[in-house]
Order: C-alpha cells, then structure tokens, then sequence
C-alpha cells in the first residue's frame, strides 16, 4: 500500500498545466497551503497493490488491465479489479475486498469508508465524510470562495447521483460511467456559507447502490485535476505536471523529487569514484561537490596514491631492516684479531640496492677487563659499510655479544633502521653460546 501522502506535499497549485520540472518546482514554492483543504482517506489507489496482472471486469478471455498505464495505482480512467475473471465486478460476484489499515478501520470522519468494496446493495447509503478544518479569514486565497467536495470512488453505477452537503441536497458530478468497475472523480459544490463554522458534513444517498468502493475525498477550492496523471489531485501533488506517484520528497521542501531541481541526498552525487568525497550542499536547489580525498597515512615509508576503483594505495618504498643478520654471527677463534663484519638481509619493496651505515657498535661485557686479553678498543667502522670487531671474551663470562646499530638507504634516499649481533662464545663446547646482558658498552672507545 502506498503511504500516505506528507503534509508538506499538501500544497496550493493553480497553474496551467505544462511548465518545466524547475518551474513546476518554484511555482510549488511560492503557492501558499490552504486552511480548509483537507483529505480524508489516503490517495493510494484502494490499498490495492501490487497491481500487476490484475484485469478489467470484460468478455472472455479476461486480458485487459485494471491498471491501464501499469504505473501501479488504480486512479480515475481505470478499474477496479475483476478478481475472479469471470467478467463482473459486482456483488455477489467473488469481488469483494478490504484493504484497509488498522487506523482507517477505526476511524470515525470517513475514511472507514474507503479501501474497501461496500456491499450490498444500500450499505454505501448514508456514508459520512466528516471535514473539520481552520475557517479561512480575510486575506487568505481561500476565504470567502465556495469548495468542492470530491471523490474518487469505484464502480457507481446509480445515475443521477446526489449527496447531502450539511444536510442540503445537492448533485453530483460525476466523470463518467456504464462501464463495470470504472474508478472515477467526482465533486460537488461545497458554498461558503457551509464553510464558517469549520465543519463541511458530507453524506452519500445511495439507496440503490449495491458495489462501491471509496479511495478518498478531498475537500478543495479546485475540482479534481491530475496533469501529469500520475493519480495525485494537482492540489495535492509535489509535482503537479511531473509524474511521481510516490511523491518522494528527500529534502521536505514541499517540491518533490522529481521536479526539484538539483540534488537532495549525497548519494545523488555519487561519482563512482572512490577518490571522491560526494557531497550535496543546499536544499532544493542543491549542487554537488566532489571533493579528492587524503590518502596521507603519516607513514613517511609509503607512497600514498589513490585508486579511482580501488581507493588508497600505500606501496611500500622503505628497505626493510627486519631480516637484517650479521656477516658474522659468530666470531672464532678468539685471537684478538679484529675481524670485519657486514650486515646483510636487508631487503628493498622495489628491488633497489641499499647502503648500509654503521651507526654504532657496543658490547655487553667491559671493553678492557680481566681475562679478554687487555685490548682496546674492541671494534671500529663507525660510518662505513661494515664492523670491524675483536674476537676476544672474558675468560671469567658466558661469552661477548656485540650490538652493530646500522642504517640501510636506497638511492631515493628511503631508509630504515637496525641492530644485528655477533657473539664471542666462551668455548666451543658448553660454551658454545652467549648470554647477552646488553648494549652495556661503547666498543668503540677504551674504557671499562
């Protein structure tokens, strides 16, 4: 079931028919709402959806649609629904139904009178339509003029038609009729004098009815008119010369979608690029803005880029120092002799060669202390490309482990940076390997 229709779609509209979508839009804008114009009922086609291979009450074999343009409500110039195919619409006939809401069955102004097939022949008689509204005063477009009650009803058959208009007899107008099932408008002139109190009380005479259904009535200063028949009166419709029968209106300024000019929600400005932030700036009249992202992720080792598809890319450009080993793990004999050490293992994302700068080297046992040999310094290299270290330990310790801090660059000037180890064991035997206490001392200069 369609939902009913927003207040703010609810607005005065008077002028000819034919205007382009942005006039309709600033036409819409400018009307003001009426006080007394009121629906009661929701315009939603009988409740009845989807409408889809529902047929016209017609001869063998029962193929024309009940919706003829197929835009998915039954409005005035079609039919309702032979339910059962067997050529009537009628009681008695398999063609009853009932598709009201909750709301609409426990109503009391009318609109319990709609969505639903009124049977037998009687029961439609003396339904009342109760409208009470703000009594327009001086100075409104609608004060002091004489309304019109208007239907939109299915399958009345009875000729002439009249209603009661507080109680006073009047006619009936109706749209057409004699063909079974025919959905129609209808209206009646509602005087201003019944218009004061803010009360119009309407009643159907329809003794001799015997199948009806109501979709809505509308009380208006207008009869029914739908310009771009899409089956919203064009009082009511957001779009008056622009089909929209679902009146979606994004941005709630009374001028639905479809006739508003410019975009209403950031997905409308959806560029399908994933390098874009879409934004819909202003209402109505919105524009959109697609504005490049950052794909700055602070990380100096990457190079940040964006993919239109994709999105960000961050490509590794740094050598990678995690793989980073001594030339020389493990340094034997221990003849003093200083022995030169290169770092290897460091790796580059583009297959760049790297340099590698000594930055430091240090040793967890006393450069000089009893039972290494009474040598100093133990190492040297310090901004060179390798170590030189002395394979020499304390005779009196579980062996020497030296640090070797380094820097690894690419050509495109990218580095990173890491300590490997080389350890002096006690011994070849139990021995064999270090306990390392630390980067405790400079190697590289005499002292403790």
């Amino acid at each position: 079931m369609r939902a009913p229709l927003p207040a703010a779609a609810i607005l005065l509209f008077l002028v000819a028919c034919g205007p382009t979508r942005k006039e309709d839009a600033l036409a819409r804008r400018s009307q003001s709402v009426s006080s007394a114009r009121k629906l009661i009922g929701d315009i939603d086609g009988f409740g009845i959806s989807p409408t889809t291979g529902l047929v016209r009450a017609t001869p063998a074999p029962h193929t024309r649609p009940a919706d003829v343009d197929g835009d998915g409500i039954l409005e005035p110039g079609e039919f309702l629904p032979d339910w059962n195919k067997n050529g009537a619409t009628a009681v008695g006939a398999g063609d009853d139904f009932d598709r009201r809401s909750a709301a609409e069955v426990a109503a009391t102004n009318g609109a319990q009178w709609t969505d639903h097939s009124i049977t037998p022949a009687g029961a439609s008689n003396g339904a009342t339509f109760a409208f009470t509204f703000t009594v327009p005063v001086p100075g409104d477009n609608d004060y002091g003029v004489d309304h019109f009650i208007n239907f939109v009803f299915g399958d009345y058959d009875v000729q002439p038609a009249h209603i009661t208009v507080d109680g006073t007899v009047v006619p009936l107008t109706l749209q057409g009729g004699g063909q079974d099932g025919l959905v129609q408008k209808a209206f009646a002139v509602v005087p201003w004098s019944a218009m004061t109190d803010g009360q119009v009380v309407i009643q159907i005479i329809a003794p001799n009815e015997p199948y009806l259904a109501f979709d809505y009535a509308l009380l208006d200063t207008d009869q029914i008119a739908d310009c771009d028949g899409d089956g919203i009166p064009d009082s009511l419709d957001n779009c008056r010369c622009v089909a929209n029968a679902d009146q979606v209106d994004v941005d709630a300024d009374g001028v639905g979608d479809a006739c508003d000019p410019g975009c209403h929600t950031d997905a409308e400005c959806n560029d399908q690029n994933a390098c874009t932030t879409d934004t819909c700036h202003s209402q109505g009249d919105g524009f959109c803005v697609n504005a490049p992202i950052s794909c700055d992720d602070g990380d100096g080792c990457t190079a940040d880029s964006c993919n239109p598809s994709s999105g960000c890319q961050h490509a590794a450009q740094c050598p990678d120092c995690s793989g980073a080993a001594a030339g020389a793990p493990t340094l034997w004999p221990p003849n003093h002799k200083l022995v030169a050490v290169s770092v290897g293992g460091v790796t580059d994302p583009q297959g760049q060669p790297v340099s590698v700068t000594i930055d430091g080297i240090r040793q967890d046992e006393p450069v000089n202390a009893l039972g290494d040999g009474n040598t100093c310094p133990d190492a040297s290299g310090v901004g060179t490309s390798s170590a030189l270290l002395r394979p020499e330990r304390s005779g009196l310790q579980d062996g020497r482990v030296y640090h070797v801090r380094f820097t690894a660059t690419d050509p495109d000037g990218h580095s990173c940076s890491g300590e490997v180890t080389s350890c002096v064991p006690h011994d070849q035997g139990q021995g064999a390997t270090c306990g390392d206490q630390g980067p405790l001392y400079d190697s590289t200069v005499c002292g403790p």
